[in-house]
């Protein structure tokens, strides 16, 4: 037990929700914060980047469930273990599932319930080697737990709440960035604006949405951090037809505000709308950086027309078909896209950029930064593919079938993403 890196837990801090600065323009659009999960949105760049050519990769192997069976995953999340075996966290029935480096099944772990080792879901994962840390995600409760999967020593911890005054409590949120460049972070539960990142600490090896960063700034004690993240995004207030109120809000996909992820030691930030963004890690100063993207592209009103048309099928309720009806009018479209719709995490601190598409079926374009924010490879995926990991041999993906079953997609790393 004491070998495991959680066994000096001392403190434990939630991100408080970013503050917001509200719009009003035309058409009843509201700009609002809120935090981001996840984006639906696919890539339909073109296969030129900047001046890089895009790469298709190659593919291994695919997971279609455990035990070789099909039946597939509920949000899975999937990383590559140290020793290249591939792990799968499945939020829908929760359960680690481990596979060997050619796909093949190991083992797996039932995680579900509130004992040692024991997740409520949903939940988010980090990995540190061999043991694997489940932090709950759910708004009521506050629940850290890990297995370490070589000795198959477990753990759980339930932090308790502390008071906002508190000098141990360390809580920081990405709330903005200003047209200086500079990021607004808000530190701490009181709510203090300061306009640089703080010193991150060492994040555990591959952490990731939600994770967790370990300080050492007292001999033998270790405190973490809750991270998850965090982004400006606008809602878009539509009538709902028919509904108990007049208006209702939804997140608008062309407008998805402030990307942010955690990478090995580092914790990275991008502007959708303008593809700007900054690297703060402990082993380097910040670093700026702009995505290689020609353009953002514009926003074409026959394609969010056919969206929305085949999308309204899906709809099973009234406010659903309000919704979607609003989401793809182009009277409620921005003038451009964005440049990405989400950062995914690389093993060793890096990123690739997903570049932005409204179409979720179609082939994936993503953009591979070095520490530096310099581009250094762009890559494509088959259609329908979205990419959630890049370990030190594998890219890892996954795609849904016609009935929303998720399935697990794995490429070849290449030589210099």
């Amino acid at each position: 037990m004491a070998e495991t890196p959680l066994a000096q837990l001392s403190a434990l801090g939630e991100v408080g929700n970013a503050s917001c600065k509200a719009v009003c323009p035309a058409r009843a659009l509201l700009m609002l914060c809120a935090i981001v999960t996840g984006c639906s949105d696919a890539d339909n760049s073109p296969t030129t980047e900047g001046s890089v050519s895009a790469q298709q990769l190659a593919p291994v192997f695919e997971i279609y469930g455990v035990d070789n069976t099909r039946q597939g995953f509920t949000k899975p999340m999937v990383r590559q273990l140290h020793n290249g075996h591939v792990l799968v966290a499945d939020q829908g029935d929760p359960m680690l599932a481990e596979f060997d480096a050619t796909g093949a099944f190991v083992r797996s772990i039932a995680v579900r319930g509130s004992g040692p080792g024991e997740i409520i879901a949903p939940f988010r994962i980090a990995i540190h080697r061999d043991t694997v840390v489940m932090i709950s995600s759910a708004s009521d409760a506050r629940q850290v737990s890990w297995i370490d999967l070589a000795t198959n020593t477990k753990g759980t911890l339930t932090p308790p709440r502390r008071a906002a005054q508190s000098e141990t409590s360390s809580r920081y949120t990405v709330i903005d960035r200003v047209p200086s460049g500079s990021w607004f972070v808000r530190e701490g539960a009181p709510g203090r604006v300061i306009d640089e990142m703080p010193a991150v600490g060492t994040l555990l090896s591959d952490s990731i949405t939600i994770g967790m960063l370990r300080h050492s700034d007292v001999l033998g004690d270790s405190s973490f951090l809750w991270l998850p993240r965090i982004a400006q995004s606008t809602l878009i207030a539509f009538p709902w037809i028919g509904g108990p109120g007049p208006t209702a809000l939804a997140a608008h996909p062309l407008r998805l505000g402030t990307l942010f992820v955690i990478a090995g030691d580092a914790i990275w930030t991008l502007d959708a709308t303008t593809g700007q963004g900054q690297r703060w890690s402990a082993s380097a100063p910040p670093v700026r950086f702009t995505v290689d993207r020609t353009s953002p592209g514009t926003v074409n009103a026959t394609e969010l027309r056919s969206m929305l048309a085949r999308t309204l099928p899906d709809a099973r309720r009234a406010l659903d078909t309000s919704r979607l009806t609003a989401l793809f009018d182009p009277a409620n479209a921005p003038d451009s896209a964005p440049y990405a719709s989400s950062l995914v995490p690389v093993h060793d601190g890096t990123v690739w950029v997903e570049t932005f598409a409204l179409d979720s079926s179609i082939a994936r374009t993503y953009i591979a930064l070095d520490s530096t924010g310099r581009t250094r490879g762009v890559y494509r995926t088959p259609a329908g593919v979205r990419v959630r990991y890049v370990g030190p041999t594998l890219v890892l993906g996954t795609w849904r079938d016609a009935d929303g079953v998720e399935f697990i997609q794995a490429f070849a790393r290449p030589g210099d993403g």
